[in-house]
């Protein structure tokens, strides 16, 4: 069994989302879900803070752009 990094986004209204991967094209945010699925949602209703936040606190890079 092989061990992903996996990145928590943190939506502004609550939903904590973990992902395996995540790309901001414009204002745009694209993430791969746990099932594989690419999935998209505005970077507007991402919540910046809460998920640098999570994330950090795992000792997991996270970058935004902006």
């Amino acid at each position: 069994k092989y061990e992903d990094t996996l990145f928590l986004l943190a939506m502004k209204d609550g939903t904590i989302r973990a992902v395996l991967a995540y790309w901001v094209d414009g204002t745009t945010v694209h993430y791969v879900t746990m099932d594989h699925e690419q999935k998209q949602m505005p970077l507007s209703s991402l919540d910046h803070s809460l998920s640098e936040r999570l994330n950090r606190e795992r000792n997991v890079t996270f970058r935004l752009p902006g």
